[in-house]
């Protein structure tokens, strides 16, 4: 399981290191934007947006994810406006967390709040690493972030290792 991991690891970090260093900032973003409809695909899978919905968040993803490549230059001084509302997605995904009854399949709301939450949450964290990708020195900041994403997941999984009793 760790060898998977380390092999895993090391094909992630030459991507990254692909992607920060060697391309130009619309080849980050048009593959970091393909990598997140990939998240977007399973963030539907765990609301249980079924078949349909899963189709109608990829559209509207791609969509919204596509104007806002083609309107860069008009909504890159707005990373604090688009910060504010990533923060205020991941705070609605938390409070809905109260409306989840284990052993009960999730209602129209639920389904609804993750389509849209998922939806902003996605497209802001997409604007957010393009965004710090852009800026002059910006390469160095993305991967000072994905250093710091990378230690906390290595220390969860260590930690759980050693100190978890259940998966």
């Amino acid at each position: 399981m760790l060898r998977t991991r380390i092999n895993t690891a090391f094909f992630i970090a030459a991507g990254a290191f692909t992607l920060l260093f060697l391309v130009p900032v619309w080849v980050f973003q048009v593959s970091l934007a393909i990598l997140l409809m990939v998240g977007s695909w399973e963030f539907a899978r765990l609301a249980s947006l079924g078949r349909v919905g899963k189709g109608i968040m990829l559209l509207a993803q791609a969509a919204v994810l596509g104007l806002m490549l083609r309107y860069w230059q008009g909504i890159a001084g707005h990373a604090l406006s688009f910060l504010v509302a990533a923060t205020l997605c991941w705070c609605v995904m938390f409070l809905r967390m109260v409306t989840f009854r284990p052993g009960l399949p999730p209602g129209l709301h639920y389904r609804l709040l993750s389509f849209f939450c998922a939806l902003g949450s996605i497209t802001f964290a997409w604007y957010s690493l393009c965004w710090l990708r852009d800026q002059p020195g910006g390469e160095y900041l993305a991967l000072l972030l994905l250093v710091i994403i990378w230690s906390a997941d290595i220390g969860a999984y260590f930690s759980g290792r050693r100190w978890g009793r259940h998966k």
